[in-house]
C-alpha cells in the first residue's frame, strides 16, 4: 500500500469482488497511519483469494479495492487471470506495426492478454499462446542463435504452449546471419529466400483457411517461402503468383504452432472468411479448442447433445438439443474465459427435443463481439457443450 495524497489515519482496506468463480477468504487489512509517500504491508494479516476448481483457464476475475481513513474512502480495481492469460504478444520491431494489429484483433474477440515490446523470458508460464512478429526487412528483428529470447521460446514450447511466429527472413536468410533456426520447432522448411512478391494470399482446401482470400497491402521485402517438413505439419496459406507457401501450421503432438512470412496486419479485410479476425480466431481455436472449466463435466446421459445451425453464424443461430430426462434444464452462453453471457433456458423441461435461438445479444440486449462462444446444456446429472463461432 503506497499513500500518494495527504497523510492519512487509521487507513484500512477491503477487498471485494462479485465474481461467480472466486471467493475471498481473507477480505480486510489495516495499516494504520500513513505519511504522504509512505508504504506499508499487511504480511501478518493478507488478503486470502480462492478460485473454485471449475474456473475456466484464462478467466479474468475482477477485483475492486476500498482504502478508508479518517477523511473519507477510495475505490480502485484490477484484475486477475486465474490460471493463465489466452495470449502474450510480443513485437520487438523497429516500426511496430503488426503486433500491435494482432494485440486488438483478439482482444476484440473476448481473448484477455498483454503486448510488450521486450519479451518477459522469465513470466512466460503466464501464458497460454505467444504470438510474435519479428517484421519484414529493413524493419525487421533478428533472434540471436541459443538469446535468452529463443531458449524462453524453445522451453515455452516443450511445456506445452503454442506460438504464432511471423516474420519476412526468420525462417531463412536470418538463420544464415545468426538468427536462432526455429523452422525445426515449427515443423517447416524454408527453401528460398524469396523477394518482394506477397500477394494475394490464399487459403488451403481441407485446412481451417479453406476459402480465404487476401489481397495484401504490408511491407513486400524478401518473403521467405515455406514448406512443411514434419509428420503434423500442413501447408495453410500460400502466394497466389508465383505460387509459395506462406503459412505452415503445425501439431507438435505436445505443442501447436503458426509458422507465417508475411504480417497479419499487412492482410486486407474482405468478407468472411477473408479478414484478419477470422484468420486470428481459427488459428486460436486451433491452439485452443475447448477451454477448461466450459466442457469439463461427464456426461452421464450419451443421448444428451446440443448443435447449433448455422454455425458460423451472424448474428442469429439456433441451438437444437435433446433433454435426455424429465427435469430443470439450464442453456447459457459462455465466452472464451467462461463468464456467462447469456441465459436461454433456466427451466422445467420435459424429456425430448428442444431449440433456442440466440441473437447475438448478451443479458442486457448489447450486441457481443465476434469471437468463439460455448453453449452449454445441463441439466441433474448431465451436461453437454457446443462451440459457437460468430463473426461479423
Amino acid at each position: 500500500m503506497r499513500n500518494y495524497g495527504e497523510p492519512a489515519s487509521g487507513v484500512t482496506v477491503l477487498l471485494a469482488t462479485d465474481d461467480p468463480y472466486v471467493t475471498i477468504l481473507g477480505d480486510g487489512a489495516s495499516y494504520e497511519d500513513m505519511a504522504t509517500g509512505a508504504t506499508a504491508v499487511n504480511a501478518a494479516e493478507p488478503f486470502s483469494v480462492q478460485a473454485s476448481a471449475g474456473t475456466p483457464a484464462g478467466h479474468l476475475a475482477e477485483f475492486t479495492v476500498t482504502a478508508s481513513c479518517a477523511d473519507g474512502d477510495v475505490v480502485s480495481s484490477f484484475a486477475i487471470p486465474v490460471g493463465k492469460y489466452h495470449y502474450l504478444v510480443w513485437d520487438p520491431t523497429a516500426d511496430i506495426s503488426s503486433g500491435p494489429a494482432i494485440h486488438t484483433t483478439l482482444g476484440s474477440m473476448g481473448f484477455n492478454g498483454v503486448y510488450v515490446e521486450q519479451l518477459p523470458v522469465t513470466k512466460l508460464e503466464h501464458y497460454q499462446t505467444i504470438w510474435i512478429s519479428l517484421g519484414i526487412y529493413s524493419s525487421n528483428f533478428v533472434v540471436g542463435q541459443d538469446s535468452q529470447e529463443a531458449l524462453a521460446l524453445i522451453d515455452f514450447l516443450n511445456d506445452g504452449g503454442c506460438v504464432y511466429m511471423e516474420g519476412g527472413d526468420c525462417w531463412n536468410y536470418d538463420t544464415t546471419i545468426g538468427g536462432h533456426n526455429f523452422n525445426g520447432a515449427f515443423g517447416l522448411t524454408s527453401p528460398q529466400d524469396g523477394s518482394s512478391d506477397c500477394g494475394p494470399i490464399q487459403g488451403k482446401a481441407g485446412t481451417f483457411t479453406e476459402g480465404m482470400h487476401f489481397s495484401y497491402g504490408g511491407e513486400n521485402n524478401w518473403i521467405d517461402h515455406l514448406s512443411p517438413a514434419s509428420g503434423g505439419a500442413t501447408l495453410v496459406l500460400e502466394n497466389g503468383s508465383p505460387i509459395y507457401g506462406l503459412a505452415v501450421a503445425y501439431d507438435q503432438g505436445t505443442y501447436k504452432t503458426v509458422g507465417a512470412s508475411f504480417e497479419l496486419a499487412g492482410l486486407t479485410d474482405g468478407t468472411v472468411p477473408s479478414t484478419k479476425a477470422h484468420l486470428a480466431l481459427t488459428i486460436m481455436d486451433f491452439f485452443l479448442p475447448i477451454p477448461s472449466g466450459v466442457d469439463d463435466d461427464v456426461v452421464a446421459d450419451e443421448t444428451a447433445r446440443l448443435a447449433a445451425r448455422p454455425n458460423p453464424f451472424n448474428p442469429n443461430t439456433t441451438l437444437q438439443f435433446m433433454n435426455p430426462v424429465d427435469g430443470r434444464v439450464h442453456l447459457g452462453i459462455y465466452d472464451v474465459s467462461g463468464r456467462l453471457v447469456r441465459v436461454l433456458v433456466d427451466d422445467e423441461m420435459p424429456a425430448g427435443e428442444g431449440a433456442c435461438a440466440w441473437n447475438g445479444m448478451d443479458e442486457s440486449g448489447r450486441p457481443v463481439a465476434s469471437g468463439v462462444y460455448f453453449a452449454r446444456l445441463r441439466g441433474t446429472d448431465f451436461s453437454s457443450s457446443s462451440k459457437l463461432v460468430l463473426l461479423k
